[in-house]
């Protein structure tokens, strides 16, 4: 009865706790919001102020006016566009085509004009641009360029496109964007202290509860198109599938955004609150995705189908409840947010050391974008490091015999990363170093050993057979003028120089691959190679290297031995071998000697593994709050948990700075 009262009060002070930190965190956002109305209102030009109010025309050649405003000042820029462009002789209305204009702000006190450059997305024929609403401005121009960035220049000409409105002004009402941010980031920093004990003892829960509320803010804040690598490809799958057994009937607005085409420009986005507002409400008006005019047939390969189950899941929910386009968008998004978050969460949980580690790599941005964007790379990482953790599960506790639910689980896993993307097959190899003592019979390790052989050869034959027996006369065209059989001649006619080729490229690409922004901070087509922000990807590499060096903690009996240690490189670095070969035979011109295509994303999966091995110890600790005896072991163990503590809090502040950073600043401000 005593302890059933104890229980129960343990349970209330949780309750009680968490209200106050729910309560607390919505009473800052609401705060932050009424500061900043107040802000707004006691400026007294939130009416907006109009520097140009009759049709303003461009020249042929893009011009628009200098106009001279004499000091107004607000935090954005509106105008108000119509008429069209003339493109190659066909002329495209406002609102039918991206478009890039360049906007020119001379503050007081100023020589020379700043420059900002917008591509507005299609549809959208009002711009708003925000600026420094702490400074009078004397002048503003704009003009219209010729073509958007990552295109090739074009004939236009824009005699016919008119400005009807420009004014300045400040966003007016609750910025529901800003105030989700601030309620998640004080929630959660509120959360790490009020349960700072749990969130020590449960890594797995922590990294959930980071997971899915961060990643929640960041599917919420991104705009309903094509943000993600290949996106509109992945999208078009998952449609196939939520579709099923049905067909498609979508209108062009949604046929748009399943395309590569001139209106799902990933470089043109909502710069803007109310660019992301308007761009949200003409996709809820044209977004038909039941009974359009249009009837695609999209064939997704059957091996990538698990893959997408959960984001199919989602936008077959959410169509069958009626819901807008964006929202159909939005929950397909958060449904392969909640599979990653559960699986990686799954998988720290069975992990028996390194749980900071992975931890840390599960939360890298580029996992929370990847993973909340249509993409089957979250699965692939998610269900191969499930694998690791119950092949490290069995490794590291020699003295027990198998457990057939691990080993279940392990292979299944396993298959199914690898399946979507067989290229990391080699990875299941390592599931042959599972010792002797751990099978009853002889017999029993015989069979272990050749299914794990067997499922190899299955995928293997599924990648590599195919392509070297009859080898296309075309690979990827996005690579250029490719051949997959001149290159595949090449690799077998010439190994020796074919191998040079891959381990200088293999050997020059080792930061990209493990430990730079490639790999940990690039966020698809918003945060890349070719902007000038890379994400905080000094502070992830900081945190990663802390977190090798310092996790001590450990449920395991041993550690894994050099022979061990040797063979799950050796297998990694096969995998690193076919995914440099795969894009050297399908996405690179014959002939050259660097090979193209490959991206830092690829090599998400292999970082687990090939840190790990620096991450193992002979003296490992157990955790403080198992040991409950305060011996000099059990102290150095609290001292761990703290550690595993902070580095945690550090990979939850670099999740939200980026999410701030890349997205909520750029589209919802």
């Amino acid at each position: 009865m005593r302890m059933m009262r104890e229980t129960g009060k343990k349970l209330k002070n949780k309750v009680i706790r968490a209200a106050i930190v729910f309560l607390a965190a919505f009473s800052v956002a609401a705060v932050v919001e009424l500061i900043s109305g107040a802000q707004i209102a006691s400026s007294g030009k939130g009416e907006g102020l109009s520097f140009i109010s009759e049709e303003t025309a461009f020249d042929e050649d893009g011009k628009g006016p200098v106009t001279e405003v004499g000091g107004l000042s607000g935090d954005r820029i509106s105008f108000e566009l119509s008429g069209g462009v003339l493109r190659d002789g066909v002329f495209y209305p406002v609102g039918s085509q991206s478009m890039s204009l360049r906007i020119g702000v001379k503050y007081e006190g100023d020589r020379d004009f700043t420059y900002i450059t917008d591509e507005q997305p299609a549809y959208l024929t009002e711009e708003t641009i925000p600026i420094d609403g702490d400074r009078r401005v004397e002048a503003v121009s704009i003009d219209a360029l010729a073509a958007p960035s990552g295109e090739e220049e074009r004939d236009a000409d824009f005699s016919a496109l008119f400005i009807d409105r420009a004014y300045f002004g400040y966003y007016e009402g609750t910025n529901p964007y800003r105030a989700l941010f601030v309620f998640s980031t004080v929630f959660l920093l509120l959360w790490l202290s009020l349960f700072s004990n749990y969130a020590a003892a449960k890594p797995h829960v922590t990294f959930l509860v980071i997971c899915l509320v961060t990643g929640s803010v960041l599917a919420i804040s991104l705009p309903p198109n094509k943000v993600g690598n290949d996106e509109e490809t992945h999208l078009q799958a998952v449609m196939d599938i939520a579709a099923f057994p049905s067909e498609l009937h979508v209108s062009d607005a949604i046929m748009n955004q399943l395309m590569v085409t001139d209106l799902n420009n990933p470089e043109a986005q909502p710069g803007s609150i109310e660019e992301m507002e308007s761009y949200v409400q003409i996709m809820e008006e044209a977004g038909n995705y039941k009974s359009g005019n249009r009837n695609p047939d999209f064939y997704t390969p059957k091996n990538r189908v698990p893959a997408y189950l959960a984001s199919a899941f989602g936008v077959k929910l959410a169509k069958g409840l009626g819901l807008s386009w964006p929202s159909v968008m939005l929950v397909g998004r958060f449904m392969n947010l909640l599979m990653y978050g559960v699986l990686m969460a799954t998988a720290i949980k069975r992990l028996p050391c390194g749980k900071l580690l992975m931890i840390v790599i599960g939360l890298f941005p580029q996992n929370l974008f990847l993973a909340d964007t249509f993409s089957y790379d979250p699965f692939i990482t998610a269900c191969l490091s499930l694998g690791f953790a119950c092949l490290m599960e069995e490794l590291l506790n020699p003295q027990r015999e198998i457990n057939m639910r691990t080993q279940t689980v392990m292979a299944l896993s396993f298959s199914a990363g690898c399946v979507v993307k067989a290229v990391y097959a080699p990875l299941i190899l390592t599931a042959l170093l599972m010792p002797r003592g751990k099978f009853n019979k002889k017999t029993s390790q015989i069979c272990y050993r050749a299914f794990i052989l067997l499922l190899f050869v299955l995928l293997i034959s599924s990648f590599i057979l195919p392509t070297v027996v009859a080898p296309s006369e075309t690979g990827d065209l996005r690579g250029g003028d490719t051949s997959e059989v001149s290159q595949i001649g090449f690799i077998l006619g010439a190994p020796l120089s074919y191998a040079l080729i891959l381990l200088r490229q293999m050997i020059s690409w080792i930061p990209q691959c493990f430990i730079g922004p490639d790999c940990t901070t690039f966020m698809g087509h918003i945060v890349d190679g070719n902007s000038a922000f890379k994400g905080y990807y000094q502070a992830v590499f900081l945190i990663l290297t802390v977190s090798v060096l310092s996790d001590r903690r450990s449920a395991a009996k041993t550690v894994l031995s050099e022979g061990q240690k040797l063979w799950i490189f050796l297998m990694a670095g096969a995998a690193c071998v076919l995914i440099w070969t795969s894009m050297y035979v399908a996405f690179t011109e014959p002939g050259a000697e660097e090979i193209a295509g490959v991206q830092g994303r690829y090599f998400i999966p292999l970082i687990f593994p090939m840190y790990l091995l620096l991450n193992q110890r002979k003296k490992l600790l157990p955790t403080a709050m198992a040991s409950g005896i305060e011996t000099e072991g059990a102290i150095l163990a609290r001292k761990n948990d703290i550690c595993y503590y902070l580095i945690t809090v550090c990979a939850a502040a670099v999740g939200a700075a980026s999410v701030w950073s890349s997205v909520v600043s750029r589209f919802c401000l």
